[in-house]
C-alpha cells in the first residue's frame, strides 16, 4: 500500500512538468527566402542565418542595399533581427524584422522600414 501511495505521489508530481507547455527553442540557421508584401507589390530577399543559442547573425543577398550587419535573437519561436547597411542611394539604413517560427521551414512576421507602415513578410527555408 505504501509503495502505491509513493507511486501515485510521484506521478502526480510529474504532471505539472508534462503539461507546462514549455516553449521549444527554434533554430533558424541556414538559407531563407523572404517575401515582403507591399501594398504596391512584392519583393524578395535572401538571408543566411547562423544561430548560436538565442544569438542570431547573418548575411543577405539579392537586396538593393549593401548590408553591413544582421544581428538579432531567437527566443522560443519568436524571432527578431535588425539589418543595417546602406540603401541604393548610399544612405544609412536600419530595418527591423519581428516574427514567429511557424515550422522548421516557415516563418511569418512584420518588417519595419521606418518609413511608413509595417510590412508583412513570410519566409521559407531553402
Amino acid at each position: 500500500m505504501k509503495s502505491r501511495i509513493l507511486c501515485v505521489a510521484f506521478l502526480l508530481s510529474a504532471l505539472p512538468l508534462a503539461g507546462s507547455g514549455a516553449a521549444v527553442q527554434a533554430n533558424i540557421s541556414g538559407a531563407w527566402t523572404f517575401s515582403m508584401h507591399f501594398p504596391g507589390g512584392e519583393d524578395t530577399h535572401h538571408f543566411v542565418f547562423k544561430q548560436q543559442g538565442e544569438k542570431l547573425t547573418g548575411t543577405a543577398t539579392g537586396v538593393l542595399t549593401k548590408v553591413k550587419d544582421i544581428t538579432g535573437t531567437v527566443k522560443g519561436d519568436e524571432v527578431a533581427f535588425t539589418v543595417t547597411g546602406t540603401n541604393i542611394r548610399e544612405e544609412p539604413m536600419t530595418v527591423d524584422y519581428t516574427g514567429k517560427v511557424v515550422s522548421k521551414t516557415k516563418m511569418t512576421g512584420k518588417v519595419d522600414y521606418h518609413k511608413g507602415p509595417l510590412v508583412d513578410w513570410e519566409a521559407t527555408k531553402k
